[in-house]
């Protein structure tokens, strides 16, 4: 199946994807990070990773809904 939805000629779904997985997974290293070292700055950064990484992922849910 071909996409629909192309950047450079390069399927968008699949590259939008990565980034929510690698933001999720970042932020568990922080929120670790947070209970080891008990630095607070890394629970608000996990935090934040988060929300990126649901934002990056309605993206990617879009591009995929439409291709």
């Amino acid at each position: 199946m071909e996409s629909k939805i192309k950047l450079f000629g390069h399927a968008l779904h699949p590259i939008l994807i990565v980034f929510p997985f690698g933001l999720l997974a970042t932020a568990v290293i922080f929120d670790v990070v947070y209970l080891v070292a008990n630095n607070s700055m890394m629970a608000i950064v996990a935090y934040w990773m988060i929300v990126a990484g649901v934002i990056g992922g309605f993206a990617a849910v879009l591009f995929g809904w439409l291709d």
